[in-house]
Order: C-alpha cells, then sequence, then structure tokens
C-alpha cells in the first residue's frame, strides 16, 4: 500500500469510528452539549454569545443547545444584572451532575478500550495522536484558521 492508500486509509478508519456513533451508543449527550456545559462550569454565568466565541462556533449552534439543555433541565436563563436587556445561561446542578457522569462514563469506556491494546501500541497511539493533533494544527494556522 502506497503513502496515499494509507493516508485515505486512515481518513476512512475516522469515519468508520465516528459512525460507530459511540457517544449515541454509551447514552451520552452530542459533543456541543459537553462543551457548552463544560464553558458554563468554567466561567459560570455566560452569555450564549461569549460562549460561541469561547468555543469558535455561531451563536445559533450554541442556542439550539442551550434551548435543548434548558428543557432538559442541564441549564437556566438568568437575567444579567449588569444589562436587564440580556440574558446569560447558567449550568444547573443537575446539567453539572449530568457533565460529571457523562465525562467519566467517556473515560471509562475510551480507558478500557484502550487497555485491550499492547503496551507498545498503546505507546504508538499515544506518539501518532500527539503528532496528529499538532498536524492538525499545522494545516489550520497554514489555511490561517487558527494562530499558532
Amino acid at each position: 500500500m502506497n503513502r496515499d492508500e494509507k493516508i485515505k486509509m486512515i481518513i476512512e478508519n475516522r469515519y468508520r469510528t465516528r459512525r460507530l456513533n459511540l457517544l449515541n451508543a454509551l447514552g451520552l449527550p452530542r459533543p456541543m452539549e459537553i462543551t457548552v456545559l463544560k464553558v458554563l462550569e468554567a466561567k459560570g454565568e455566560t452569555a450564549v454569545s461569549g460562549i460561541a466565541k469561547e468555543i469558535k462556533t455561531t451563536v445559533p449552534n450554541v442556542s439550539r443547545a442551550v434551548k435543548q439543555m434548558e428543557q432538559e433541565g442541564k441549564v437556566m436563563r438568568i437575567a444579567d444584572s449588569k444589562d436587564l436587556r440580556s440574558t446569560l445561561v447558567k449550568i444547573t446542578g443537575f446539567g453539572s451532575e449530568y457533565l460529571e457522569k457523562s465525562v467519566a462514563a467517556y473515560v471509562d469506556f475510551m480507558y478500557k478500550a484502550l487497555d485491550r491494546l499492547s503496551d507498545g501500541d498503546v505507546d504508538d497511539c499515544l506518539r501518532v495522536s500527539e503528532k496528529l493533533y499538532a498536524a492538525y494544527n499545522e494545516e489550520l494556522a497554514a489555511r490561517n484558521l487558527i494562530h499558532k
């Protein structure tokens, strides 16, 4: 197999992994939900636009996630005491518990799956994943989509 074929196979394996839909299969939330909850956990009360800026996505994407999570009791909207025309989003106690349990369940699954690999394979995965992360960032920077 030549280099181009190997790269295509790596890309295909990435898509195959995504099609497993691990989060759904494990009963875990979508990445956007986890990301928004993590921002709220770290920053406290935050405007939807602030969350969007923090995670580098659009306000409508965050608004949809917040609306769904508000219906589920994971977040709540509150008036901004500094500007009563503005609304902030706040994580609820249930939302914090949900985030903690979801992250723990994901980490547990990934740990157990990776623990099935040999020590050498784990070393290789770590080395390659770190290089791949750096390569993603370099390519994004080359396209002026992020700053190094």
